[in-house]
């Protein structure tokens, strides 16, 4: 894959919907969910090889996890 770009399976267990998502920053990034899925596709800004910035393609997954790592999420 090239960086940026992902992709997403989905599948049930016990009538519980999980989206499994990988995506290719430096390297590829695995993550599973039964919260959040690719969609909605935000941006971010990354350096590349030659260390000029660039807006590569980001899932929400990903972003939350981000937005929530070192903490739980209670509402």
């Amino acid at each position: 894959m090239e960086r940026g770009h992902s992709r997403e399976f989905v599948g049930n267990y016990k009538d519980v919907e999980i989206s499994v998502t990988a995506w290719k920053d430096n390297k590829t990034v695995i993550m599973a969910s039964t919260f959040a899925g690719e969609k909605l596709l935000g941006k971010v800004m990354r350096y590349d090889k030659t260390k000029n910035r660039a807006e590569i393609i980001r899932p929400h997954v990903i972003e939350e996890y981000n937005k929530h790592m070192g903490g739980v999420l209670t509402r």
